[in-house]
């Protein structure tokens, strides 16, 4: 549930007969339930959620990225366990002068030096170096901007609920 809210995810139109072979391990052919095992039905969800979700840049948006998402999704499967170690000559070569010198002085080294100087000294003696992007920390939402989509969802609620509570009726003007 938290890639929806990644900024370069979009959800796309169902469509008929798309989830019917998901469907089908839901419900038996004369219609009555069937009640797959717990693991079955993460993965029907999952795969349920693969088809509806496109990762990737969305179409006339700037946003290329998963932005905070990405990192709550990271920090919920503890992602950093898994990761490689990142003191590699290859990763050092994406991280700024200022970031390395960050993380020199944070390791006891004076920070001095040029850049090229500061990766040679990283690269391989500080196996637990997390570049920014690879932290997993992210703020959580801004409880402001949760309280204003709640309202929105509340008043788009609103109006779907009015919106079929006068079908079939007129404006009267």
């Amino acid at each position: 549930m938290l890639l929806l809210e990644a900024r370069n995810v979009s959800v796309r139109g169902i469509g008929y007969g798309r989830y019917l072979d998901l469907v089908a391990q839901l419900v038996a052919q004369d219609g009555q339930p069937l009640r797959p095992e717990e693991d079955a039905l993460r993965r029907i969800g999952a795969e349920a959620l693969a088809r509806t979700l496109s990762c990737g840049e969305p179409e006339n948006s700037i946003h290329t990225n998963s932005g905070a998402a990405a990192e709550w999704i990271g920090a919920r499967v503890d992602a950093g366990a898994a990761l490689p170690r990142l003191d590699t000559l290859e990763i050092l070569e994406t991280v700024t002068g200022d970031a390395l010198r960050a993380i020199a002085v944070a390791l006891g080294d004076a920070g001095k030096g040029t850049t090229k100087a500061l990766r040679e000294r990283l690269a391989g003696n500080a196996p637990e170096l997390r570049p920014p992007g690879a932290e997993f920390r992210a703020p959580g939402p801004d409880p402001d901007d949760v309280r204003y989509a709640a309202e929105v969802a509340r008043l788009d609620q609103e109006e779907l609920e009015d919106d079929s509570d006068g079908e079939g009726e007129e404006d009267d003007e």
